[in-house]
């Protein structure tokens, strides 16, 4: 049986001879490795599996390290980032926190900058994981607290949507409800700058975003 691996790392470098070099030096220290020359192509791989570590070249022709690691954070907020640069100043370093990158490794990398990077890396990816459980256990233990005690549908509509919007860090959110003759939604609770204007109001159900989940009853995900 093989073991587990420490973590699971998306190495992204448009020199093809170095990408391999840093992900097959990671595996062979029990690091999970997939890599790509390109930026789109590690967007691609990390919207169909999940990655603990993103580690990319700073420069690259297309997209950037910088752009990369800001679309890459969208996606999953938890993720770490580390930079790979040849560049080592006092701007690079400040345009990778800029990023949200947590570290940046000079090129030509070396195995005693690179593997403790990582493993801070590592570690940070794992607290934030735990604080973003603890936080989810808390919400929905608030959120059962109060279904428990209150008898006021739209008091608990309220907290429905407040636990939504910090669940998710969104800056919007509403609950709509269909009507008695099904052809419309009502807006029932809303949060957000101005939306709470739109609380009572009627959506025709074939309209929109919530019309198409309405429709097709499988949730949906919108990127950008």
């Amino acid at each position: 049986m093989s073991p587990t691996p420490l973590a699971r790392i998306l190495v992204v470098d448009d020199d093809a001879a170095q990408m391999r070099a840093v992900r097959d030096t990671l595996r062979d220290h029990g690091y999970e490795t997939v890599g790509f020359t390109a930026g789109d192509e590690a967007l691609a791989a990390l919207r169909e599996t999940g990655f603990d570590l993103l580690l990319t070249d700073l420069m690259m022709p297309g997209m950037d390290g910088v752009a990369l690691l800001t679309a890459a954070l969208r996606m999953d907020p938890q993720l770490v980032g580390i930079l790979m640069t040849g560049k080592g100043t006092i701007e690079t370093a400040v345009d990778a926190m800029k990023a949200g990158a947590l570290d940046f490794v000079l090129k030509p990398i070396k195995l005693r900058s690179l593997l403790p990077a990582v493993a801070r890396a590592v570690g940070t990816r794992q607290l934030r994981l735990e604080n973003f459980e603890l936080r989810n256990t808390v919400a929905i233990h608030e959120l059962n607290q109060a279904i428990a005690h209150t008898l006021d549908v739209q008091v608990l509509l309220d907290k429905i949507a407040d636990a939504a919007l910090a669940q998710f860090e969104a800056d919007e959110a509403s609950i709509m409800l269909p009507s008695e003759d099904g052809g419309s939604f009502l807006i029932a609770a809303a949060r957000g700058e101005g939306r709470e204007a739109l609380i009572g109001a009627r959506v025709p159900i074939g309209d929109g975003i919530a019309g198409w989940v309405a429709a097709r009853r499988e949730p949906l995900v919108l990127e950008g």
